[in-house]
């Protein structure tokens, strides 16, 4: 009978006839027979059952409450464009994400609304929970795979950029399907599994270039699966190359494309940032999760170490090759980019999303590796219990930018013949989306810094401005600024210098200080 993708692999054969029965291991190894959770009260399935309803409540709860923020301004701004024009921002410019850039094209043609845009990643977010209970069961064995499931929909970091108009959550839950199926395959070698592989696995790139990573995982795990296990087949290595062939498009379109882009201002490495890469992927909870999680995934590696190190040959069983993948899954994405930061800063933590499915096996599985019945349950409550708490602070947290609340403020009070200036000019992109939906915007104010039109879109707006730009303002009766909190020193110097122009001949009337920005508003006289 053909296994399904749920059916996980024994970590060995059964005696043969006539032999001494096999000694009982210690449950608390990795290398322990499976306990698919027969004595729990709720099964396995159940459990992950119920965490993907919750997932799905989660991501859909409050979906287009907050406002847009910059990313997705220019998501949306690049989207909305005509096709030829979008067409050639994608593959010159802005090949990372295409594959959510191009989701989002048709969608904003129906709705602009922010739930709207934001349905596909709240999708894409759900469907990872029951992906990694497929992937987990077939690593270790059900308890660990529902539990994984359980804290994957409660994750903060998910639950973020599952209600965000980008790509990170679709590269989350693609990364999750194609290392499901990558232990499918190299498990059972089936045919299926292997086309499904390569198929999933090839829109990786496509959907953000950080999906190479998780491509380099699966073919590290693959090289520890020497020895007593069945070593990878021609097949696998023709899957790997199949792969890079077909996902090579969009290294052609990075390489010969415009150097400029997004890439532009993202931080380097730093250890506090390397450390915080790990406080967000475990839920974002903050000193209290990463201490907890820390330790129990230190006594993980203690446990499995001791197991792993006497081996020789090096031929891990397949829970403790289960326990390496996630290990490599969590360590070589972040090393990797850590050594490639000082040349180009990746450092950015949104692009580490990739890692959650990861973080949270890892936890599931050291929860239940912990030595004492009454270790296992304390540890398991707590970390529900804070992972609990720090998706229900994501409601409550302020938006980033309150983009959408500095839109109104100045619709209430626009006059035909205003300007606005944006600081940095950035800013404009997400309130451009609100601006095109505001008719009281979108006629009466016009945007002098940056210069354009409500609805253009601004790829390649990148210049501080000049004398020329700053004194325009004094043509005008009134003038608002729309100023960012977080801004660089040159920002800093732009602002002095248009309020130095301002102060000649107008006055502050109005101030309104939003999460994130101010708008102000300055009259002549």
């Amino acid at each position: 009978m053909a296994r399904s993708l749920t059916d996980a692999r024994s970590a060995a054969g059964g005696p043969p006839a006539g032999a001494e029965p096999a000694p009982v291991a210690d449950p608390t190894s990795i290398a322990a027979p499976r306990d698919d959770g027969a004595s729990w009260l709720v099964s396995p399935k159940t459990i992950a059952v119920g965490a993907t309803v919750l997932a799905g409540a989660l991501t859909l709860f409050h979906l287009g409450h907050k406002s847009l923020w910059l990313d997705e301004g220019y998501s949306i701004g690049h989207a909305r464009m005509p096709w030829d024009q979008f067409w050639t921002i994608l593959t010159q410019r802005e090949p990372n994400g295409a594959l959510h850039s191009l989701l989002l094209f048709p969608l904003i043609r129906i709705s602009d609304a922010e739930w709207w845009l934001r349905l596909p990643s709240a999708i894409a977010a759900t469907a990872t929970v029951p992906l990694l209970y497929l992937l987990l069961a077939r690593l270790f064995d059900r308890r660990v795979a529902a539990l994984g499931a359980a804290l994957m929909a409660l994750n903060a970091f998910s639950l973020q950029f599952a209600q965000e108009a980008r790509a990170y959550a679709l590269v989350m839950c693609l990364g999750t399907a194609s290392t499901m199926l990558f232990v499918a395959f190299v498990q059972d070698q089936r045919r299926g599994q292997w086309w499904a592989w390569v198929a999933v696995s090839a829109l990786l790139p496509y959907a953000h270039l950080f999906g190479w990573l998780i491509l380099g995982v699966q073919a590290a795990g693959a090289l520890l699966r020497m020895g007593a296990l069945t070593r990878p087949t021609r097949r696998l290595v023709t899957g790997f190359a199949t792969i890079g062939l077909l996902a090579s498009a969009v290294g052609v379109m990075v390489m010969t494309g415009d150097e400029g882009g997004q890439a532009e201002g993202i931080p380097g490495v730093s250890v506090v940032r390397f450390v915080g890469i790990y406080a967000r992927v475990i839920g974002n909870g903050g000193v209290a999760l990463l201490a907890i999680v820390g330790l129990v995934w230190l006594a993980t590696i203690v446990v499995i170490g001791r197991e792993l190190l006497p081996l020789r040959p090096f031929r891990p069983n397949e829970r403790q090759w289960g326990f390496l993948t996630l290990l490599l899954w969590l360590l070589l994405p972040v090393v990797g980019i850590a050594l490639v930061s000082p040349i180009q800063p990746l450092f950015g933590a949104r692009y580490f999303v990739i890692l959650v499915p990861a973080a949270v096996g890892f936890t599931a599985l050291g929860l239940l590796t912990l030595p004492a019945p009454w270790m296992r349950r304390t540890a398991t409550a707590l970390v529900l219990a804070v992972v609990a708490m720090a998706a229900v602070g994501w409601y409550v947290r302020p938006p980033a930018d309150d983009i959408r609340a500095g839109a109104q403020t100045i619709s209430a009070a626009v006059e035909p013949g205003d300007v606005v200036v944006f600081l940095p000019w950035f800013v404009e992109l997400p309130f451009d989306a609100y601006a095109v939906r505001d008719r009281a915007i979108e006629e009466q104010l016009q945007p002098v810094w940056p210069s354009a039109t409500w609805g253009t879109f601004l790829p390649d707006y990148r210049d501080h401005p000049t004398d020329e730009d700053i004194a325009t303002v004094s043509d005008h009766d009134r003038v608002w600024l729309v100023v960012r909190d977080d801004r660089q020193p040159d920002d800093d110097r732009d602002l002095e210098a248009y309020l130095e122009q301002l102060l000649l001949d107008h006055r502050e009337v109005e101030r309104v200080d939003l999460d994130g920005i101010d708008v102000v508003l300055f009259e002549r006289g």
